[in-house]
């Protein structure tokens, strides 16, 4: 188990800083390989929505030539509770990916 911990800023000033719990693929396991779990800033927002768009655009930029980005969509995508920017998507985007795969079966 690795913890994430993602710090910001709301509308208005509060501060907020939100800790994840993720179980890390065999293939990403220390050392981290691929400076995902070291940019935790960028590869785990406090939230998906507009105001944190920058940080999960430079996540996704840095997924887009990673060497096991197939892997990590393999393994991101049927898990329904992951947290984090995994293979360029977020948790919306890997809703939409499962509930494509459920209606293409039907």
């Amino acid at each position: 188990m690795t913890q994430a911990v993602a710090a910001g800023t709301l509308v208005g000033g509060t501060p907020l800083q939100v800790r994840v719990e993720v179980d890390v693929p065999p293939w990403l396991q220390h050392p981290d390989p691929l400076g995902c779990l070291a940019r935790q800033d960028l590869f785990f927002p406090p939230d998906y929505t507009q105001h944190y768009r920058d940080r999960i655009e430079a996540a996704k930029a840095l997924c887009a030539d990673c060497p096991v980005r197939d892997l990590c969509l393999a393994w991101a995508v049927p898990q329904a509770d992951l947290e984090g920017i995994w293979a360029a998507t977020t948790p919306p985007d890997r809703r939409r990916l499962r509930r494509a795969a459920r209606e293409a079966a039907a």
